[in-house]
């Protein structure tokens, strides 16, 4: 953290464990972590035999739908993982389509990018969870 920061960056992904963004502190710089999830990402979604579009499509609409649900008792995050070598192919683009216009048609959704969600939670501080590490002698964790 204490490197990326250093190079300037004011976050990474590297944290599947989180179901949304969240600030750490070190250094005397906030560095904000946004979430990665693997269950939604086209790498685990996308058996090389077996590939169900329809079920892949499904499994979209029912994270958005559980999540989109959930947001009225506090803020939720969907993160589609897609990599060109996997999602770039004609009939998964068409799910992927599908999929967007179906979450686009619900009212109070962002559709945002990594770098702008961080730059939005370092914006608003007071609605992120900021998660205090203590020294790596005590946390088994790298940094302060």
């Amino acid at each position: 953290m204490e490197t990326l920061q250093e190079l300037g960056f004011l976050y990474s992904i590297d944290e599947p464990s989180h179901d949304e963004p969240f600030i750490i502190e070190g250094k005397g710089k906030d560095f904000v972590t946004v979430p990665y999830t693997f269950h939604m990402n086209d790498i685990s979604s996308f058996p090389f035999e077996g590939y169900n579009p329809q079920g892949y499509e499904q499994a979209l609409r029912d994270e958005f739908d559980q999540l989109y649900e959930e947001r009225a008792s506090r803020r939720r995050l969907m993160l589609i993982g897609m990599h060109d070598r996997i999602n770039g192919h004609a009939n998964r683009i068409r799910v992927l389509d599908r999929f967007l216009t179906y979450a686009r048609s619900h009212d109070d959704v962002w559709f945002a990018r990594k770098d702008e969600i961080a730059k939005w939670a370092l914006e608003h501080k007071e609605d992120t969870p900021i998660l205090h590490r203590g020294p790596a002698s005590v946390t088994g964790l790298p940094g302060t």
